[in-house]
């Protein structure tokens, strides 16, 4: 009988102590790991749609480079897979609906995706929507991994194209069980609007500065979704009375009273998902300890069901003694990481619109908040990106920062 490691959750803040007479921030630092793989033939299936923008500046080298990203994921899929194919520029294709490997030949797939052409605009909430539906058909089957890929080069400029309304649209799809990763090529898109489609949709976001790179970043892509283990992970967070609570990172959330809901999504084996939160603790003259309870859930291979829990305990103590407890510092290094990229996400924001003394303040503001936990590379990474953003940074620099902050906030810096 094939063993594997189990789903199991832990948690940790950087010291057990909180002061009676003031309130205490703490961090939390919670890491899920899912179970380990089984055999490939055992693998959760795929029920994936190609959203591929056609428009006029994808046309050429780029288009070409999209076209071996298809014709290698559909290399990749078995005949427990599902595909779609759906391109777009201001008018949308179903170039291939959703259908079963080995139901049509894979050569006639691949001539379909020979045959795409450039176009016009960008159309891109039309694409992406018509790609879920084809997902959706299909997504009520269970036991299945069911992922939007989205690859553009450009502004959405037909349709929807606030950002905030993409947002919300790929977090209902999320809740729906559909989840969406954004590929962004070149220098032409808004890449707050592609991590923020991920985010909400609970997958994953990618920068391709070269467009060479496109079949490889597919193909890691395509790796992960072939390695989950634990689906539609959530986990419930019981957080004490009068607390405030921070998530960091970009995770989808909702409190309600004491609790509080992160939704995971999908999550591979072989990789730890940790989340950071800051949480704002009430002092109390009566009481002895505060606790913070964790329950997680999720599918695993073959609707197996998936949970683990765990609690932490704070202690009151006089600020004197809190004050002696020194907090661990990898945890406070690792959380410094994360909160100094979430900053850097908002000055990035900020940047782009022109406010650059405010970015170069977020930046300098954070930078002073976590130096003490920082390496001296990391602090001086900051006070240069705060000089750029002061002068007005040129559109790669942008792309380059704001996606090595969405690595570092969402811990995936070793995914390759």
């Amino acid at each position: 009988m094939l063993m594997f490691q189990m789903f199991h959750v832990t948690l940790q803040s950087e010291s057990p102590l909180i002061a009676r007479q003031t309130p205490t921030q703490r961090v939390l630092e919670l890491r899920v790991r899912p179970p380990e793989s089984q055999k490939t033939s055992q693998r959760t299936p795929l029920n994936l749609a190609l959203v591929l923008d056609r428009s006029g500046s994808m046309s050429g080298f780029k288009l070409e480079y999209v076209k071996q990203a298809a014709q290698h994921v559909l290399e990749l899929l078995s005949r427990r897979d599902r595909v779609a194919l759906v391109t777009f520029d201001d008018e949308v294709t179903i170039n291939l609906p959703t259908t079963s490997i080995g139901s049509l030949p894979k050569a006639e797939i691949a001539n379909r995706i020979a045959a795409i052409r450039s176009g016009g605009s960008t159309f891109l909430s039309g694409g992406w929507m018509q790609g879920c539906q084809e997902v959706a058909m299909n997504g009520n089957t269970g036991g299945q991994v069911n992922r939007v890929l989205l690859l553009t080069d450009g502004e959405a400029n037909v349709g929807i194209q606030d950002p905030e309304t993409l947002g919300i649209h790929a977090r209902e799809l999320a809740q729906r069980g559909v989840s969406t990763s954004t590929f962004g090529v070149g220098e032409g898109f808004n890449e707050h609007l592609l991590e923020g489609m991920a985010n909400h949709g609970s997958g994953n976001f990618y920068y391709i500065a070269n467009p060479s790179d496109i079949p490889s970043i597919f193909a890691r892509e395509f790796k992960e979704l072939s390695a989950v283990t634990a689906r539609n992970v959530q986990v419930t967070i019981t957080i004490p009375e009068h607390a405030s609570v921070e998530v960091l990172g970009g995770w989808r959330h909702v409190r309600d009273g004491n609790h509080l809901q992160l939704f995971l999504g999908d999550l591979a084996a072989g990789r730890d998902q940790e989340i950071y939160l800051k949480l704002l603790l009430a002092p109390s003259d009566t009481l002895e300890s505060l606790e913070v309870k964790i329950y997680a859930t999720g599918s695993g291979i073959n609707e197996t069901d998936l949970s683990d829990e765990t609690a932490l305990q704070f202690r009151y103590a006089d600020a004197d003694d809190v004050a002696k407890v020194a907090p661990l510092a990898d945890v406070m290094e690792r959380f410094s990481r994360v909160h100094m990229s979430d900053q850097t996400t908002s000055a990035l924001k900020l940047e782009r619109n022109g406010e650059r003394e405010k970015a170069r303040q977020v930046i300098l503001s954070s930078l002073a908040e976590n130096l003490p936990n920082l390496p001296p590379d990391q602090a001086q990474y900051y006070e240069e990106m705060a000089q750029r953003m002061e002068r007005g940074m040129a559109e790669n620099d942008r792309k380059t920062s704001q996606y090595a902050a969405y690595q570092t906030k969402r811990r995936r810096e070793d995914v390759q």
